[in-house]
């Protein structure tokens, strides 16, 4: 189902529970989002997805485990 995006007060009230929850996106704002719970709750939620290369990564990895070793 398409939901439409959130661009005021009123459309948050508009949207209501369903069997599993769901999450509608903020217009001008690409990684916010209002998640609708079916227990009729509703939550901001800020979608963060750090951009790292795999490499760095592991590296992050492996000190972090030395780190916690000593």
């Amino acid at each position: 189902m398409e939901r439409k995006v959130i661009s005021s007060d009123r459309s948050i009230s508009s949207h209501k529970p369903e069997d599993k929850k769901y999450f509608v996106p903020v217009k001008n704002h690409p990684k916010l989002f209002l998640m609708v719970r079916s227990t009729e709750t509703k939550s901001w939620m800020y979608r963060y997805y750090p951009i790292i290369l795999l490499a760095e990564f592991f590296h992050l990895k492996v000190r972090h485990t030395h780190l916690n070793t000593e």
